[in-house]
């Protein structure tokens, strides 16, 4: 009798921890479904995300063809001979003026990687972002920013083994410092020293002039950077706040200059 309550009472601790581990199974499982909902959400707000991006810069981009084709019939107006009524040749005036520029993103080469600066990023030439960097600046001068930036994105540019580089500012003056070169008593001459010394090297470096719409994406890294602790803060994804201006300049959306 004592075997059989000995026996009855195992079967009964097996069914209990059985009945344990079923339901931490089912916790564990309810655990995952819930986790996988999640998911699901967060994947169809990002493809809502997207696909709002994707409208905003095909609207972004009728509105630079409206620009463009009035930016060409400003120029046929300003160029072309007109008929008044006595029929006499005359020229049309213009009421707005005609120093107008077509301005976009300047894409790279294949093979070559744009850096776009003062606030930086590099790009491919199908406009895909591979690194970027910002920081704050040291001492508090324009100038310095600008070849700073120039300076730590010739550095992670090397250092990440790319040999094919343009690299584009809007600070026509850091350009013009870094291509004539300066005596070892101007101001930031060791800056600009070891920028020429980094273009030495052997790898195919080529420094241009661009403009501030031209410069879109590195004017809202350097923002970040006004804002940051550190001199030198490198990513290797694009922050939300590129989204637009990166997807813009891939499809060549096109900006107007006076």
């Amino acid at each position: 009798m004592e075997a059989v309550k000995k026996q009855t009472r195992s079967f009964e601790d097996g069914k209990n921890g059985n009945t344990e581990e079923q339901k931490a199974l089912n916790e564990e499982i309810t655990t995952l479904k819930s986790k996988v909902k999640k998911l699901e959400s967060e994947c169809e707000a990002k493809g809502n995300k997207e696909k709002t991006l994707e409208t905003e810069v095909e609207a972004l981009k009728k509105q630079s063809e409206g620009f463009l084709m009035e930016y060409d019939r400003l120029l046929e107006d300003n160029q072309n001979l007109r008929i008044d009524a006595a029929g006499i040749p005359v020229e049309r005036p213009v009421s707005v003026p005609c120093n107008l520029r077509a301005v976009t993103w300047t894409k790279p080469i294949e093979g070559t990687v744009c850096l776009n600066m003062d606030g930086s990023l590099m790009r491919n030439n199908s406009g895909d972002f591979i690194l970027g960097f910002y920081g704050a600046a040291v001492v508090p001068n324009i100038l310095f920013a600008e070849l700073m930036a120039v300076l730590h994105g010739l550095q992670i540019c090397w250092e990440n083994g790319f040999r094919k580089i343009i690299c584009l500012s809007d600070s026509l003056q850091a350009v013009s410092l870094i291509r004539d070169g300066v005596s070892a008593h101007r101001r930031f001459a060791n800056e600009i020293f070891s920028i020429r010394q980094f273009l030495s090297r052997d790898w195919e470096v080529v420094v241009e002039h661009t403009l501030r719409e031209d410069n879109t994406c590195a004017d809202v890294s350097a923002k970040m950077g006004a804002l940051a602790d550190s001199p030198l803060m490198k990513i290797t994804s694009p922050p939300s706040s590129l989204a637009m201006p990166l997807l813009a300049d891939a499809r060549g959306v096109v900006f107007i200059r006076e």
